[in-house]
């Protein structure tokens, strides 16, 4: 038997962000507190082979989480959601802490020479958590700690696989099944005020989630034509399960997360012309992200106003898009001092036009009717790149 232990520390600093309006006098400047907190784990695995074929590996995590201030806490009439009392907390004073176990388990049993099958289980607490919008006409995130009001995610992860060489070993096929639930995750209720909240948490609900897919992969690690395919259905899910009903999205029925890509295909082929030259090809496609449209609109003193009902009910169009990078490696100095070699690389080469976003504007007039079908609202791509980005790179290693 193999085994190990050790401990780790860890500082996090969160910056939620600022505003500073400048010269403009309609704006008021925001700073958001930063915060600070500490993470101390010990923990020990350890590897057992009972018989030939069988492989056991399993390990213990215990984490302890510590956030300290300076921060003002809040806390929330669980109602209305409105502020009851405000408490300040010093430089280094305890806000809150968490104490929790990861266990994980793992299995390796070789079916013949060329056949394995794994499985494995592992439980993970996950105390820093970014809080995902899709909305706006720039996807916007922020980073959160957990608190006396954020309690930690937690999941649950399952997987099992069968992996087999065929081709003399020359060539790898797995595939491989997995599923998870998670309790905690973090998500902005309906219609939230989001942009630089000094209480963000009164403008979450912590959802469970679960999430499940299957994963095919071929790699192929050796020879002039080297690499790997892989392609994965996944999907994942969220549900809240709130009581108040300002505090439903879905009305807490199950609905696809920001993460939710059914289909996702990735490859990479490497082509060794000679010890000199290597052309690399990255290809990847993969469904389009969730986000919310407005499933209607009402006349509010002549703004059209959209109406939400469900969340991440459409999906943007496919992304896909094609990487080149050629490698040379090469030096007629016999007694160089150093090893270098140039990289020229293509990104997005045939200029594919991927979707960032789709926002709604209010219409005015009838220009484009045709287009929009007579909505008031008119939506617009968002797109960051059309297209390829050249780079050339040089890089050199001393003898």
């Amino acid at each position: 038997m193999n085994y190990y232990a050790g401990i780790q520390g860890n500082q996090y600093r969160i910056k939620p962000g600022k505003l500073d309006p400048g010269s403009s006098e309609g704006i008021l400047p925001v700073s958001l507190d930063e915060e600070t907190s500490y993470e101390v784990s010990a923990y020990t695995n350890f590897t057992w082979k009972p018989f030939e074929p069988l492989t056991l590996s399993g390990g213990l995590r215990f984490t302890n989480f510590t956030f300290v201030g300076p921060y003002t806490a809040a806390t929330f009439n669980e109602s209305t959601g409105e502020i009851t009392n405000v408490t300040e907390f010093d430089q280094g004073e305890k806000v809150k802490s968490y104490n929790a176990l990861e266990p994980r388990l793992g299995l390796n049993l070789k079916l013949g020479q060329n056949t394995s099958l794994k499985a494995s289980y592992a439980r993970l607490n996950q105390y820093l958590q970014n809080i995902y919008n899709a909305t706006t006409p720039l996807p916007t995130s922020r980073w959160k700690t957990s608190n006396a009001n954020i309690a930690p995610q937690t999941s649950d992860s399952y997987s099992i696989g069968l992996y087999r060489n065929i081709l003399n070993n020359a060539v790898e096929l797995g595939i491989e099944t997995y599923y998870r639930n998670s309790e905690n995750n973090l998500t902005y209720k309906p219609g939230a005020d989001f942009f630089l909240e000094e209480f963000v948490e009164r403008d979450l609900v912590q959802a469970k989630g679960k999430a499940y897919g299957v994963e095919f992969s071929l790699t192929k690690p050796k020879g002039k034509i080297n690499g790997w395919v892989n392609y994965t259905w996944a999907r994942s899910f969220l549900k809240t399960e709130s009581e108040r009903l300002a505090d439903r999205v879905n009305n807490n029925e199950w609905y696809p997360s920001d993460f939710d890509r059914p289909h996702v295909f990735n490859s990479t082929i490497n082509l060794e012309g000679s010890k000199y030259n290597t052309l690399s090809f990255n290809f990847t496609a993969q469904t389009g992200r969730p986000y919310t449209t407005a499933n209607g609109y009402f006349d509010l003193e002549g703004i059209d106003v959209p109406i939400f009902l469900e969340r991440n009910n459409v999906r943007l169009k496919t992304y896909h898009r094609l990487d080149l990078s050629w490698k040379v490696n090469y030096s007629k100095k016999l007694n160089r001092r150093w090893a270098g070699d140039w990289t020229f690389t293509i990104y997005n080469v045939y200029a594919r036009k991927n979707q960032y976003n789709i926002f709604y504007t209010q219409r005015s007039g009838d220009a484009n009717a045709n287009i929009f079908r007579g909505s008031p609202l008119g939506s617009y791509e968002l797109t960051i790149m059309n297209s390829p980005i050249f780079s050339l790179t040089y890089n050199f290693v001393f003898d």
